[in-house]
């Protein structure tokens, strides 16, 4: 039906049209005469805009003018969260001034927005909020769009009012309660908990309650968001989580949390897989969140008879105990069949005995019971026959009953209904009937979006093998084009905004920086030397004497060597003994020799995380090696200090590295041909970033003593030293090898 406001403009509009095409043509032909040639330039074309918007009321329209200085072209789309119409105008821009004097709300408007819906700054959007979720429809008028709200009400209460809300703005957010909506003294009572998600990765949740209440929100550790209703109570069927991990969403999981004696408020605790950016809208009978896409991939869950990746949950609980695959998931709204397989009945137990017994009569019984309302469709019939000796819960024998009459029922809150199957299906009907409607309106929306093109540079990954794959999954279909210049390792992309905005953000998690590990080595080699000697030298001996009564001349002279390898020695001499002739020579040597060295290696390289670095360091000995035939050639053996490692930084910032190290030595030659000592170590181990570690160590201690002295003298205890010497000899060499390892990260960059 046409309004008369609107009628008025249409004529006024037809008369100055034709007014106006009178002027021109007598213009253009009066200008024909005077001057027939035109030489000046051709005026340059006025760039389309918008120059005011204007908002009206009458006592059954609101009304929003949208004027601009050229005819428009627009595509309007009705919006749920926050409740509103959006406006996309092309090829246009906002002109001065106009966000500045955008009008207030009135009536029904909320609020206006002007904004562009791209980068390229080429398409306007005008975005109108509502209080109400009214009809509308917009009249394309000369240089004017008109969009028409009339005041009709839909049955859509939770929308009622819209506040958005920043995420990640502040710790508390305390939005204000829409004037409309006036809260009641007296404690409130939560009544359900409603989470929905859909394909493109959006979520709602929404928290229902007796009536309206105040509330703020609050920011937790980890980015989990704390929903404080205030003066609201939670009863205990209420209280279990909702575990939302498995499904498309930002929302991992929803925890109603009790207020304790004396505390103001209850918490509905939500917990984030991601921070993304959200909304926050309170309703008459509730508060609803709406969460924007998260970019990180939901986990497989194997175990799930229905995949689910779209869908809405009411009340329902999905526990995975541990240690089995047992998997228990309760449902609280019913008449949704396929959801869940298993059902576990908690209702108290009764005995029951009904002979063709009215229905009804039998839903009173269990009404009681259970302390749950019910409400019956008119077109509900049956009798009932049945008799239970046994304790049954009360839920599984209404479920029973309502089998066996072909009925169903969907229960909210603490009301349960019953309905036949036909009714039930035929409302589930209209519900994928409308989701259908309402997801063609979201592609044609995303279908009317103005293309963009980019070209998105690949710093550290290569375009062609690591990124494209994952780009492809996210083109919208098709529209969006993907190609990638191998020479310049860019990705050249062409589709809507949003679709470019998440492959940048989706290329900025991929390309990373890869960090660099500078690898230092320690090799420690200690020789430690030490040998002691004790001996004597002494000799005896005597003049020649000649006596009659021996039959002549006579003399003697002994000697005991054992002396060391010494320099100093402690000598005496004794000419006479006792004035015999008797000459005694002893010495006394002994000798302490210590040595210790020490040779530090220090090999260090950096090298790429997962490649494999090598540093190496010694001379070639050069060697004759003589043939068969007698000939001879000069050949070389290499000593060499060898250093290879190959690391990884893990994702917790630890390296993991696979190292081989070797250390050569010249010990000798044995038979012109030069003998190497070799100390090698190859092992994998897992070191924090920066530690010191000793990967490997080899101590080697060697003790000779030996004895030598004149036989069965040197036994003599005590005086056996003085006809014998002692050696004693150790070696010790110790071999120790350290690794350092250290992440050199670089500045990750953003295109």
């Amino acid at each position: 039906m046409s309004h008369p406001l609107m009628k008025l403009r249409t004529l006024f509009g037809r008369a100055v049209w034709l007014f106006s095409a009178v002027v021109i043509f007598y213009g253009c032909t009066v200008e024909k005469q005077v001057n027939p040639i035109e030489t000046s330039e051709p005026p340059v074309a006025e760039q389309r805009g918008i120059t005011a918007i204007q908002v009206g009321q009458t006592a059954d329209t609101v009304e929003v003018d949208i004027i601009c200085n050229q005819s428009l072209t627009y595509t309007s789309v009705k919006q749920a969260f926050p409740l509103g119409v959006s406006v996309y105008l092309t090829d246009t821009v906002i002109l001065e001034n106009v966000q500045d004097d955008l009008p207030a709300g009135v009536g029904d408007i909320n609020a206006i927005a002007v904004t562009y819906a791209n980068k390229e700054r080429k398409t306007v959007k005008v975005e109108i909020l509502l209080k109400e979720n009214l009809d509308y429809e917009v009249v394309d008028e000369t240089n004017r769009l008109t969009v028409i709200f009339h005041k009709k009400k839909v049955l859509m209460t939770e929308n009622d009012a819209v506040a958005p809300v920043k995420a990640l703005a502040a710790k508390s957010i305390a939005p204000p309660v829409p004037p409309h909506i006036v809260v009641p003294e007296g404690p409130a009572t939560l009544t359900g908990i409603f989470f929905n998600a859909t394909e493109d990765g959006m979520s709602d949740i929404f928290v229902k309650t007796s009536q309206p209440v105040n509330y703020d929100l609050q920011k937790g550790a980890k980015g989990e968001l704390r929903l404080r209703l205030h003066d609201t109570d939670i009863p205990d069927y209420r209280r279990r989580p909702l575990v939302t991990t498995y499904f498309k969403s930002a929302v991992e999981r929803i925890v109603p949390l009790q207020r304790a004696q004396g505390e103001a408020a209850s918490i509905i605790k939500v917990e984030m897989r991601e921070q993304v950016p959200y909304r926050i809208v309170q309703g008459m009978d509730g508060i609803f969140l709406t969460f924007e896409p998260s970019t990180l991939e939901p986990p497989a869950f194997d175990q799930a008879k229905k995949k689910v990746a779209s869908g809405t949950v009411h009340g329902v609980v999905a526990e995975k105990k541990g240690g089995d695959e047992d998997t228990r998931e309760q449902e609280t709204t019913k008449g949704q069949p396929g959801w869940f397989e298993k059902k576990v009945y908690t209702g108290e137990k009764i005995r029951l005995d009904f002979f063709e017994t009215d229905i009804k009569n039998v839903f009173r019984i269990l009404r009681s019971v259970s302390g749950m309302n019910f409400a019956i469709d008119k077109d509900v019939e049956g009798s009932v026959t049945m008799t239970l000796d046994k304790p049954v819960p009360w839920d599984q024998v209404l479920d029973l009953v309502l089998k066996m009459n072909s009925l169903g029922q969907i229960q909210e809150g603490t009301i349960v209904r019953i309905a036949t199957l036909a009714t039930l299906a035929q409302e589930q009907k209209l519900k994928q009937d409308a989701l259908a409607a309402y997801k063609t309106t979201q592609e044609q929306r995303k279908s009317l979006e103005p293309l963009v093109t980019e070209y998105i540079p690949i710093n550290y990954s290569s375009a062609q093998e690591d990124v494209k794959p994952h780009l492809e999954k996210i083109l919208t279909p098709d529209r969006g084009m993907l190609s990638v210049d191998a020479r310049t390792n860019m990705v050249i992309m062409t589709d809507v905004m949003e679709k470019i905005d998440q492959a940048k953000t989706l290329i900025y998690r991929l390309d990373k920086v890869t960090p660099q590990i500078m690898i230092s080595a320690r090799v420690v080699e200690v020789n430690k030397n030490f040998s002691k000697a004790l001996g004597i030298n002494w000799s005896a001996k005597s003049d020649d004497a000649y006596r009659d009564d021996l039959g002549g001349a006579y003399g003697f002279d002994v000697a005991m060597n054992y002396p060391v390898a010494s320099q100093g020695n402690i000598g005496f001499d004794f000419s006479r003994i006792a004035g015999t002739s008797l000459e005694l020579n002893a010495t006394l040597t002994a000798s302490e020799i210590k040595g210790d060295v020490k040779i530090i290696s220090s090999p260090q390289i950096l090298t790429l995380d997962n490649r494999k670095a090598k540093i190496k360091q010694g001379i070639e000995h050069p060697y004759l090696e003589r043939d068969d035939a007698g000939g001879s050639s000069v050949k070389f053996k290499e000593i060499n200090l060898l250093l290879e490692v190959t690391p990884h930084v893990t994702p917790d910032h630890r390296i993991a590295m696979s190292v081989f190290i070797t250390k050569n030595d010249l010990a000798g030659d044995v038979g012109g041909i030069p003998s190497l000592s070799t100390n090698e170590a190859q092992t994998e181990l897992l070191v924090n970033d920066g530690d010191t570690i000793v990967i490997g160590g080899v101590v080697k201690n060697t003790t000779t003593d030996s004895k030598n002295g004149f036989p069965g003298l040197s036994n003599i205890p005590g005086l056996g030293r003085l006809f014998g010497s002692d050696s004693n000899v150790q070696k010790k060499n110790e071999l120790l090898i350290f690794i350092t390892p250290t992440i050199v990260q670089l500045e990750q960059k953003k295109n």
